[in-house]
């Protein structure tokens, strides 16, 4: 996490361009300004793109001005636990506490009554500190039961943008959802991508209720853990994509070969198994040492 000694690295080493993974430098603007101003090519979207979309908050605005449905939320700043609490009676119990700069589930609770609040505020604000040096928090109204489907966008630097069907967590495509609802969703994807002129690949995040209400949640401006399951279903490489995209290549070109929407075809189901280093014994903490069993 360390942006300026990534530079120094990059720099001493005669480095052009940067790939940052999945972590947390992959939606950081600061880290993407400090590549530009290096003449570093950033593989991922531009500081515009990061800046509009990295932040919740500033996302949601953006679906709203394009006409997105979006769950209802906190519309003042949450400085204090008094402000929270008229906020989430505004919105009405269960609301969800997440953090602003978050991702991962850090700084996220389901806040059912006044006294979780009360407790539940400042511990994610504290947790959202340490986890991306930024405590600002907010609400959401907490849809139960929902379906939490992914709609994987690529983009180039010339306007050309395509979506890669959709995934739900690690299973790719999803089931049993209307076409009419996948349409949509498809549709309100791209058009908050447009919206902001995005660039490189990315996700779009819906929740999808009971009765079929669709409401945005985030934008990931950056390659997924679990990207694999649309790489399988689709046989594109979105890892080369990616690198493609920076080097200033449009999709149509013979090195990416994504010609338009009609040319994206599904073969098959893809689900993705993980084994991660937590303690189950230690509500599932981070870990480390060596795997004996899994």
């Amino acid at each position: 996490l360390d942006i300026d000694a990534i530079i120094k690295v990059a720099k001493d080493n005669n480095i052009d361009a940067i790939h940052p993974g999945y972590g947390f430098l992959s939606e950081n603007a600061k880290f993407a300004q400090a590549c530009e101003d290096n003449g570093i090519i950033f593989i991922g979207p531009k500081v515009s793109v990061l800046k509009a979309l990295g932040d919740k908050i500033t996302a949601k605005e953006v679906a709203v001005t394009n006409n997105i449905p979006v769950i209802q939320s906190s519309n003042k700043d949450l400085v204090t636990v008094e402000i929270a609490l008229d906020e989430a009676k505004r919105i009405g119990y269960p609301v969800m506490l997440k953090a602003a700069s978050g991702g991962g589930g850090r700084g996220m609770r389901v806040i059912r009554t006044e006294d979780e609040l009360i407790k539940g505020f400042p511990e994610a604000r504290r947790e959202s500190l340490n986890a991306f040096g930024d405590d600002t928090v907010f609400l959401e109204k907490f849809v139960e039961n929902p379906k939490h489907i992914e709609i994987q966008i690529v983009a180039d630097m010339h306007s050309n943008i395509v979506h890669l069907y959709e995934k739900v967590i690690e299973f790719a495509p999803s089931l049993g959802l209307p076409q009419e609802t996948l349409d949509n969703l498809y549709k309100y994807a791209i058009n908050i991508c447009k919206a902001v002129n995005y660039n490189n690949i990315g996700t779009v995040e819906f929740l999808v209720d009971d009765d079929g209400s669709i409401y945005f949640i985030e934008v990931n401006p950056r390659v997924q853990v679990e990207h694999t399951v649309t790489e399988m279903i689709t046989n594109i490489d979105l890892i080369k994509t990616q690198i493609f995209i920076a080097g200033g290549y449009k999709l149509s070109d013979k090195q990416i070969k994504i010609e338009n929407q009609e040319a994206v075809k599904i073969t098959g189901y893809a689900l993705q198994c993980r084994i991660t280093t937590e303690d189950p014994a230690n509500d599932f903490k981070p870990d480390y040492g060596v795997v004996t069993t899994y």
